[in-house]
């Protein structure tokens, strides 16, 4: 009797987990006001493939901002390099505006398969608390733009 009632507990933990994971899925690019991480799909809006962006500002230099994120994708041409770039906007409406223009953060290049990821750091004289929207685009040699959702991020 105690082993079925183990196996209803696995059961019951894994249907959970599964539950747990499409509803983050669902809910798709994450960045809401106050928040200090984001994540979401990098989409083609020329050229092919898909990815994720994702980045969390850090208490490293408390009173300034500083983002670590890492950019991944898949399904582009291979041996292609990439530039992850962002477009700051400091009205943090949710409403991204480029009009500022774009600013390198990092590259990196495609394996043979058209996969890649690249990491990158970003320091700025922003306080604590300050919220902003920011784009992110990985722009490959070949012509290829990903672009991310427009998230609102606040310095730690």
């Amino acid at each position: 009797m105690s082993a079925v009632r183990g196996n209803d507990v696995k059961t019951r933990l894994a249907v959970a987990t599964v539950a747990v994971t499409l509803l983050a899925l669902w809910l798709g690019p994450v960045a809401r006001a106050g928040d200090t991480t984001f994540h979401g799909p990098l989409t083609a809006t020329s050229g092919s493939g898909t990815g994720r962006i994702q980045g969390a500002t850090t208490g490293e230099d408390q009173g300034t901002l500083v983002v670590q994120g890492t950019a991944n994708v898949h399904g582009t041409s291979s041996n292609t390099t990439f530039t992850i770039q962002r477009a700051l906007d400091a009205e943090p409406d949710g409403v991204c505006d480029t009009s500022g223009g774009f600013v390198a953060l990092g590259t990196f290049t495609t394996s043979s398969g058209g996969a890649g990821a690249g990491h990158f750091e970003r320091h700025a004289p922003l306080p604590s608390g300050q919220a902003f929207d920011v784009l992110f685009q990985v722009v490959g040699t070949d012509g290829t733009v990903l672009e991310s959702p427009c998230f609102t991020v606040t310095v730690k």
